[in-house]
């Protein structure tokens, strides 16, 4: 992870922490620059008009939002390509689960930008895997599941999750320990001595992104939603349904990974 990446992290633990010195730092990285530019003109903020600098992108979309942006390129940049995996389809797939749990905060009671962040690092595990034992992720991908399946079938074959892999992954880069937890409970939120609100969220924004990927027809997302979770957050299916993020809009500016 480069330097500025670190500073992000460690800002996440601070409360009301000053991002100005750390957003100049962004700033002085020209790839890294183009990356959160080209994804703070996608179409998901729908932005009057398009921002040609950090300085610029801050003013129009916060500075939280900014790094929550600056962090996804910075992880996305710290993984090299490695054959034979989807690539593309996994930060679709990542921005996606991001956008969704943004989307979820709210109703559900929890910190907007930490739900993103949480969305779009939760499949980290399965790059780490990917790259590490090749053979586990090809026989885990060898296995029809259905929505939600994956993590509870790795668990019981292999005796931990990708989640699990990410959670270990966010706790070495010094990521704070309520989104680690949420890494680990995100199988299940009820799982804790506390229902964990945040490993709810992301685990609905998986579900929602996996239907997502293979086309969300007459709303199978929200269908696909665990009854248990949507329940005890007293959440209302026909709002979500009325509410819902469109897919094209969550994936803009995947291609800049």
């Amino acid at each position: 992870m480069p330097e500025v990446a670190r500073h992000l992290v460690s800002s996440l633990s601070e409360a009301d922490a000053d991002l100005t010195p750390i957003l100049r730092d962004v700033g002085r990285d020209m790839v890294l620059t183009a990356k959160l530019l080209r994804l703070a003109n996608s179409p998901r903020f729908g932005l009057a008009r398009s921002v040609a600098s950090v300085n610029d992108a801050a003013t129009v979309i916060g500075t939280e939002a900014l790094r929550t942006l600056a962090l996804s390129a910075c992880i996305a940049g710290s993984f090299p390509k490695i054959p034979g995996f989807g690539r593309e389809a996994f930060w679709r797939t990542s921005l996606a689960t991001g956008g969704y749990a943004r989307w979820l905060a709210k109703p559900a009671a929890v910190d907007a930008e930490s739900a993103y962040l949480g969305g779009f690092m939760v499949n980290l595990g399965e790059l780490v895997l990917a790259l590490a034992v090749p053979d586990y992720v090809r026989a885990v991908e060898a296995v029809p599941h259905a929505p939600g399946a994956r993590l509870s079938w790795e668990q019981e074959r292999f005796g931990f999750s990708h989640a699990d892999v990410t959670a270990e992954l966010a706790a070495r880069w010094g990521f704070p320990a309520a989104l680690v937890d949420a890494f680990r409970y995100a199988a299940d939120p009820f799982e804790p001595r506390r229902f964990s609100r945040m490993a709810a969220v992301i685990r609905m924004a998986m579900r929602m992104a996996e239907v997502g990927s293979h086309g969300d027809r007459d709303g199978a997302a929200i269908d696909a939603l665990p009854s248990e979770i949507v329940d005890h957050l007293q959440l209302d299916r026909s709002w979500l349904a009325a509410h819902k993020p469109c897919w094209p809009e969550l994936v803009a500016g995947a291609e800049a990974f």
